[in-house]
């Protein structure tokens, strides 16, 4: 009998000593399980601060976008239709994606098509003279910190019509004027001449 109960003793302490590390591996578990279930929500929290940053950034991205986008095309447009003194003109920028690459494509709508054109198929009458000056004055304005300085027109305005001229010669006017910049033009037309503040002859 005595055999017995020390067997059961025995048994007992060991069910008892089994017991107590179930219960410590319990402890373990629950105390794992509770930094995981802090860490699984703090994660979820930076994901979703993350998440909100990335759309705040793309807003500001599509603002600024947009801005520096209506800059271009409105001093671009008002260069053509104040030289071909018309108000059918609008010059467009058009942003695109290639695979993982952004484009950007410049367009014209003139009077005569109804969908605008590339830059390049609109080579005719001095189109092309006129939206590269007009961007390197856009360049120079809106670039952060702004370009100072004179601007050199060195027969920027050749492939213009002879009666426009004398409208390219005043929109190099309006630009000192509005934006106080001096513009240096280089031509061999007398139109040209005409606005001029102060004249150069060079022989």
């Amino acid at each position: 009998m005595k055999d017995k109960i020390k067997q059961l003793e025995e048994a007992f302490e060991k069910f008892s000593n089994k017991v107590g590390r179930l219960q410590g591996e319990y402890s373990t578990l629950r105390i794992q399980q509770e930094t995981s279930g802090t860490i699984i929500e703090k994660l979820k929290h930076q994901e979703e601060v993350y998440t909100k940053a990335v759309q705040l950034l793309t807003l500001v991205q599509q603002i600024t976008r947009d801005k520096v986008k209506q800059g271009f095309e409105d001093i671009v447009s008002h260069a053509l239709n104040y030289i071909f003194e018309s108000d059918k003109y609008s010059f467009e920028l058009d942003f695109n994606t290639r695979g993982n690459l952004q484009t950007l494509d410049f367009k014209v709508r003139t009077p005569d098509k109804d969908e605008p054109l590339d830059l390049i198929d609109t080579s005719g009458g001095g189109v092309i003279n006129i939206v590269s000056f007009a961007l390197r004055v856009v360049l120079m304005e809106l670039t952060q910190p702004k370009t100072e300085g004179f601007i050199i027109a060195d027969e920027t305005f050749a492939n213009l019509s002879e009666d426009r001229i004398e409208r390219a010669s005043q929109f190099l006017k309006e630009i000192n004027q509005k934006m106080n910049r001096q513009v240096i033009a280089i031509s061999h037309q007398n139109k040209m001449l005409d606005s001029a503040d102060k004249l150069i002859e060079v022989k």
